[in-house]
């Protein structure tokens, strides 16, 4: 009767094929109750094998030797390749990164690219292109000596002054606060 009334419920060959409760014999072993395929153990009789006798308490024989594979989060693309293949892609933004406390120091630029999400990579990118001598960038402020508190708020072409957690040095800001930038390699050819 259980057979019948499983036959009844398919539309069609394929969910017929598809159906583990319609299996019958030898076939009927190769899936457990929820319609898993039991891979080698449901064709052949597997035991694991470790050196003790097989006893009530402890069974030997493998049920299933398909292995669960982990859920795994889905890939998500970067942003830089989202926007790269939708239209043009973002630009790169020149900054200017000045040393806090020294007061020749004419100022380095550089390039924060689309794929510095978060302050603490542009620390770091920052921290190697300028070297402070109380250790690695820390705090960025821009003119108005406000701290840089996102990404966003930087902008193209922009003054930053680097600080590796001290308070900007007012006395020695001359060429941060000053409106021009003095491009290092005219100095050196004059």
């Amino acid at each position: 009767m259980a057979l019948s009334s499983a036959v009844g419920r398919h539309r069609n060959i394929f969910e017929k094929l598809c159906d583990p409760s319609l299996y019958t014999g030898a076939h009927r072993e190769r899936f457990d109750e929820n319609g898993k395929g039991r891979g080698l153990a449901g064709r052949e009789y597997v035991y694991y094998v470790d050196g003790m006798t097989e006893s009530p308490t402890r069974c030997h024989e493998v049920y299933s030797s398909v292995r669960e594979r982990p859920k795994r989060k889905p890939l998500r693309r970067p942003p830089a390749l989202k926007e790269r293949m939708s239209g043009a892609p973002p630009r790169a933004k020149l900054i200017w990164l000045y040393r806090n406390g020294d007061k020749k120091h004419l100022g380095s630029p550089s390039f924060v690219r689309p794929h510095v999400q978060s302050l603490d990579l542009l620390y770091r990118e920052a921290s190697a292109e300028i070297r402070l001598l109380t250790g690695p960038v820390k705090r960025l402020y821009d003119q108005h000596l406000e701290a840089i508190r996102d990404i966003d708020d930087l902008t193209d072409g922009g003054k930053y002054l680097c600080c590796a957690g001290e308070q900007p040095c007012m006395e020695k800001l001359d060429h941060f606060l000053s409106d021009y930038v003095v491009w290092p390699t005219l100095l050196h050819t004059r």
